[in-house]
């Protein structure tokens, strides 16, 4: 997995693994739209999920640009 070196446990694809624990809900005025739609429809678009912590770790190392080639950060951060 992808997700083993960079010490993410509780990331998951959805739909292809057991989820581990509770997910969030997610809502519009008036609605709980969690079960609306699988987060595997959209396949890798959506069904990626993970702990709040996972998120954090993934954020920080994508920003110290350890995840991405140098040239990628460079085209990740060219804002146009």
């Amino acid at each position: 997995s992808i997700l083993a070196p960079g010490g993410l446990a509780e990331s998951y694809f959805d739909g292809e693994e057991v989820v581990a624990g509770a997910l969030a809900h997610g809502y519009a005025p008036g609605e709980d739209l969690t079960w609306s739609h699988h987060p595997s429809a959209a396949w890798a678009a959506g069904a990626m999920v993970m702990s709040v912590g996972d998120l954090a770790r993934w954020a920080d190392a994508l920003l110290r640009g350890s995840l991405l080639s140098e040239a990628s950060m460079a085209e990740l951060l060219d804002f146009v």
